[in-house]
């Protein structure tokens, strides 16, 4: 079963109006309604979670209610930040597969990331790096986006800091690793942990994953001593 949770409960701070942005109307619609619909009619998301702001929640529900759903939608209260907001909607979730999405993004679409790493594939990619959404905000669309070209996800997470958004997948042999924002500005990752191995042709399994939780927190010590150290290393 895979939940899609999305993040509609922020305090839009940035946004300069005091208003909840994904509730603002673009082209005549509310803004989560662009994302929320792609959830619903999306053939890889078996249950939504919208997780709303305080006071909103009946908003947001009355919303989903509107686009008619065929699928599971449960509404939850958001926390006191991002974190906390998407904690809720991840105890809330009955996946074992979980997509997280920014409600403010509304464009990114699967046949984009299908069509992008159909491209790469043929043009005789050895493995393909995926990230932007995921560097951001963690992106849904992206394991749905792979599974419409054609692969198989092993795994969306991993027990190790830095690192705990990270995805791999395969499209026939070939790696599809879905990078989380850490890879861009932290010394030693689950990219330094599990690339090196894909680069070498090992073909890593859910349990080689699960595994990485023995040894996989970064200490982020002053002076980096990895490899010769324990990260990684159960």
């Amino acid at each position: 079963m895979v939940s899609g949770i999305i993040a509609a409960g922020g305090s839009s701070t940035r946004f300069g109006t005091g208003q909840n942005k994904t509730l603002c109307l673009l082209a005549g619609r509310p803004v989560l309604a662009y994302s929320l619909r792609i959830f619903l009619a999306s053939t890889a998301v078996d249950e939504v979670i919208l997780v709303a702001r305080a006071g909103e929640e009946q908003t947001v529900r009355a919303l989903a209610q509107s686009l008619a759903p065929q699928k599971p939608v449960a509404v939850v209260t958001g926390g006191a930040d991002r974190v906390a907001s998407v904690q809720k909607g991840l105890a809330a979730a009955k996946g074992e597969i979980v997509l997280i999405h920014d409600g403010a993004r509304p464009f990114v679409t699967e046949e984009m990331i299908a069509d992008c790493i159909k491209q790469l594939v043929e043009e005789g990619m050895d493995i393909i790096g995926i990230t932007g959404g995921m560097s951001v905000d963690p992106d849904d669309r992206t394991p749905s986006g792979i599974r419409k070209a054609g692969g198989e996800i092993v795994s969306y997470g991993a027990p190790v800091l830095p690192g705990a958004m990270f995805m791999l997948s395969y499209i026939g042999d070939v790696p599809v690793v879905g990078l989380p924002g850490c890879v861009m500005y932290s010394r030693t990752s689950v990219f330094d942990l599990i690339v090196p191995r894909l680069l070498a042709g090992e073909r890593i399994t859910k349990d080689d994953i699960n595994g990485l939780a023995h040894g996989g927190l970064c200490l982020n010590c002053e002076t980096c001593t990895y490899p010769i150290c324990g990260f990684g290393k159960a």
